[in-house]
């Protein structure tokens, strides 16, 4: 996923990601990007990111989602590895939807 050229949605009621486990995060920039996980046995494609917003590191921060861009786009998964590679996210691995 390539985060330089993203679209981001910002709510104004706060939307939060929903609570989910077995998902992968990197640090991108000053944003902790999350993609994926799983969630009461629904399987998660989602991407957010928590952004640092000002001066005060522990209460200004604010959960985008993302809309990735571009044709290639990642399927839902969990337990998957992921690493930062300047301003992309490689994946790698975890289960799919259809348990592959």
């Amino acid at each position: 996923i390539t985060l330089s050229n993203r679209t981001v949605r910002h709510s104004p009621h706060r939307d939060l990601p929903a609570s989910r486990a077995l998902h992968a995060a990197v640090r991108i920039s000053t944003d902790m990007v999350v993609f994926g996980g799983i969630n009461s046995g629904y399987v998660l494609g989602d991407l957010w990111a928590l952004r640092v917003m000002g001066e005060d590191k522990i209460t200004d921060m604010l959960w985008v989602q993302i809309e990735p861009s571009g044709t290639l786009q990642p399927e839902p998964r969990f337990g998957h590895a992921a690493a930062a590679v300047g301003d992309v996210m490689l994946m790698f691995g975890g289960e799919l939807r259809n348990g592959l």
